[in-house]
């Protein structure tokens, strides 16, 4: 089996904010390509999970 990686605790809680309030809230580390699948797959990942087992 693949170990997976953890998502960052910092993105777990920034995809329960909103994408502006998180833009403004991390400008330093927000980037346009990563951040939108990464906060969509951190809040949809049980979802997912279950779909997959």
């Amino acid at each position: 089996m693949v170990k997976s990686k953890q998502i960052p605790e910092k993105c777990r809680r920034c995809a329960l904010l909103g994408a502006a309030e998180a833009r403004s809230r991390h400008p330093s580390c927000w980037d346009d390509r990563l951040c939108h699948s990464r906060r969509s797959y951190a809040r949809n990942r049980d979802k997912i999970n279950q779909k997959r087992a």
